[in-house]
């Protein structure tokens, strides 16, 4: 059973699109993240299709993107604590903020959701998840651009480099508790 499935069991989860029982309430993935948005849920689950150590789809970024309320609540193979952070802060702590919370860093699925409903119950704490939204704006960039302009900055390598094991696996593999199966 997927996550975010088994979260279900702990707290009310509403699933919209093709993984939902509700339809997506726009045309779009920005019309749908923003109608959301504003009938006022605090997390939006954020799955991948596969735990990839270093790729994630645009969904997460689509959501950084247009959810202005939703904190995202990311289940996928990168380490998102270290990932999706802010820049460091021009505070007194000069530390950087994280603005996903990363559901695979949970003890579970019940875990996780005690911690959703302590963030839901302490607006100043859910707060720490929206604050940057303030200083910062994401600017999504289509891949196949980012690619040419790499390309032109920097010559190839000399050789490539192949791993030695598949660096995704797929769901039912997944483990909980900050283990990341690889």
């Amino acid at each position: 059973m997927l996550p975010f499935f088994q979260l279900g069991q702990h707290i009310s989860v509403h699933t919209y699109g093709r993984c939902g029982r509700l339809p997506c309430p726009g045309r779009d993935a920005r019309e749908c993240l923003l109608a959301l948005d504003r009938r006022g849920y605090d997390f939006l689950l954020v799955a991948e299709p596969h735990l990839c150590q270093h790729f994630q789809t645009s969904a997460l970024w689509q959501a950084l993107r247009h959810a202005r309320r939703m904190v995202p609540v990311a289940f996928g193979g990168v380490d998102y604590s270290a990932a999706v952070r802010t820049p460091p802060q021009g505070d007194e702590t000069n530390t950087s903020v994280a603005v996903v919370i990363d559901a695979l860093q949970s003890r579970g699925p019940e875990a996780l959701a005690r911690y959703l409903l302590h963030l839901h119950r302490n607006p100043r704490l859910l707060e720490r998840y929206r604050r940057w939204r303030t200083d910062f704006d994401v600017v999504l960039e289509p891949w196949t651009c980012a690619l040419c302009r790499r390309l032109r900055e920097r010559s190839l390598p000399e050789k490539q480099v192949r791993a030695k094991r598949p660096l995704c696996t797929k769901w039912p593999n997944l483990d909980f508790g900050g283990k990341r199966r690889r």
